[in-house]
């Protein structure tokens, strides 16, 4: 499903970004998740590869298909097809552990976890 962004009307399938001295343009179905650690925005693909993004969270999630991808965090957007596996984790929250190389724990913001909950089927 793609969304239309902007009164342009423009419907996105693909986002360029960026690798040290080269631009890339890859489609969303590579992406398995978006997240923002110290101000920069970067993209892991489902290889495993991470690249660099001049888009804020914001935009990213006005892109992204909905249907594939939820913002479980203010600095985090994860694809439906990257859960390995969801546990409870302290204060009602839920920690996500990715089918990719990411080596940090994603976790499901409090008052997002609901809206998680919904969006997964519940």
């Amino acid at each position: 499903m793609d969304k239309e962004v902007t009164d342009l009307g423009i419907s996105y399938e693909r986002l360029l970004v960026y690798h040290k001295t080269f631009m890339k343009s890859i489609s969303f179905s590579e992406i398995s998740i978006c997240h923002l650690e110290d101000r920069v925005t970067r993209i892991i693909t489902k290889e495993g590869e991470i690249f660099c993004t001049p888009r804020t969270m914001n935009e990213l999630e006005l892109r992204l298909p909905s249907d594939d991808f939820f913002r479980i965090s203010r600095n985090c957007i994860i694809a439906y097809k990257s859960i390995l596996k969801i546990e409870p984790y302290f204060g009602n929250r839920l920690v996500i552990f990715p089918n990719c190389t990411l080596q940090k724990k994603l976790i499901v913001s409090r008052p997002r976890t609901s809206a998680f909950k919904n969006w997964l089927g519940e």
